[in-house]
């Protein structure tokens, strides 16, 4: 445990204490990791010191790219963020086709009290000049969306290309300072409990990552926008009926019940004041849809659709976060992370579906990018954590599962049906 010093506040270390939603994903962390890794995959020109480059000259613009998390204990008990003069680390190794999977690995390994900055990187490289970067964040200072932005605008500086002037890091306040208590939701009633995956077993052993990936090239994208647009439902809403219809697999076609499909929203339309998609921070909340297996395809994404909609509009943004006891409360007992263990293992069955939409494209004379995506391995109780990202015409699918809880056979089925399903929904024909 380490306790705030007058010496480090005197010398301007201390930034804030973490607010409840950043305070949840630290307690997050001690039951199953929730780090996320942002990544690219190119070819070019590329090497460490260029990656060493960019990295210092992005970090340098993000006051959350230079910090610890530190504890306070005692009466008052809280997290908070301190600053370091520490450089991002850079892993290197040699690159690999399954680099995805080397990724997936490395990522579930926890920041600690001790580590600063709460980033870390990988750099695959080979002697044909192919690499692939992945940005790993502690989920407490960065989602999906600034992730991506983050790891583009590294590559950008590594390149020598002019970011956004900037001549002091930038801050920005948090999650819960920019969306107001008092605008809160009235809940309604609770919805039935959702079916449980008998093929996904709840196991207490080491994590083990794995991830599937496949991708909707320009025409498949195109005619799903356009098929999207034709029947008037969003490409989330699709993209939700596709993982829920093939899960739903699993069941008897005479099993009747729910399967829950929890939804990563981006509040950052949302704010009292606006944040750009460029800052580093936690500016999202997770939407859980209660979805019956046996609704047609277009009912389920209708239903999704509606759902997270109408959620936002009443203002929910905050339920998530306050779902639970504020973080204080475990930290100030000594079998305090015992007890969130033992409700994070209670909480029931779901999948993950998080989609960060386009991520502007990218342009250099020394390195083409062939992919820029993300992924997040699933907590303790949920079956798949699916990521979906557009990058220069081009929809990458991640599904990032645990090999400790699935057997391959199962999660190959579940992959090889959500592809099937999604391919459905265009008017293009593909061979498996």
């Amino acid at each position: 445990m380490q306790n705030i010093q007058e010496s480090e506040k005197s010398q301007g270390q201390f930034i804030r204490s973490l607010d409840q939603a950043e305070a949840n994903f630290w307690l997050y962390d001690q039951a199953s990791s929730m780090n996320f890794c942002v990544m690219a995959e190119g070819e070019g020109n590329f090497s460490e010191d260029n990656l060493r480059k960019g990295l210092d000259i992005v970090q340098s613009k993000h006051a959350l790219a230079k910090v610890q998390i530190l504890k306070q204990v005692g009466q008052d008990s809280h997290l908070y963020f301190a600053t370091s003069d520490k450089k991002i680390q850079i892993q290197k190794e040699v690159y690999s086709p399954d680099w995805k999977s080397k990724f997936a690995k490395e990522t579930i390994k926890l920041f600690t009290l001790d580590d600063s900055p709460l980033i870390r990187v990988l750099f695959y490289e080979s002697d044909h000049s192919k690499f692939a970067v992945g940005i790993i964040f502690h989920h407490s200072i960065a989602d999906g969306r600034s992730g991506c932005r983050f790891l583009l605008d590294v590559l950008k500086a590594s390149v020598g290309e002019t970011l956004e002037n900037s001549k002091a890091a930038m801050e920005y306040s948090s999650l819960m300072d920019l969306y107001p208590a008092e605008e809160l939701y009235k809940s309604g009633p609770k919805p039935d409990k959702p079916l449980s995956i008998p093929q996904f077993v709840r196991k207490k052993g080491e994590q083990d990552p794995e991830i599937i990936s496949f991708y909707l090239e320009e025409d498949e994208l195109n005619s799903l926008i356009q098929s999207s647009k034709e029947r008037r439902i969003s490409l989330h809403g699709i993209l939700g009926a596709v993982q829920v219809t093939a899960l739903s697999e699993f069941f008897t076609k005479y099993q009747e019940g729910l399967l829950y499909l929890s939804t990563p929203a981006d509040l950052r339309p949302h704010l009292s004041h606006p944040i750009p998609d460029s800052a580093l921070g936690l500016y999202i909340s997770l939407f859980t849809t209660p979805v019956n297996i046996r609704d047609s395809f277009d009912s389920k994404a209708k239903l999704i659709m509606n759902d997270v909609r109408t959620r936002i509009g009443r203002r929910e943004g905050r339920a998530f976060y306050e779902l639970l006891p504020p973080s204080e409360q475990f930290l100030e007992r000594e079998d305090g992370l015992k007890i969130f263990l033992s409700l994070m293992s209670r909480n029931p069955q779901s999948s993950v579906l998080s989609n960060v939409g386009i991520i502007q494209g990218f342009e250099s004379d020394e390195i083409r990018i062939q992919e820029l995506s993300f992924t997040v391995h699933p907590a303790l109780t949920q079956t798949v954590f699916t990521t979906v990202t557009t990058f220069e015409n081009r929809m990458i699918i991640n599904i990032n599962y645990d090999k400790a809880r699935w057997e391959k056979k199962d999660m190959d089925r579940f992959a090889d049906s959500f592809r099937k399903n999604l391919l459905a929904n265009t008017n293009t024909k593909k061979s498996f």
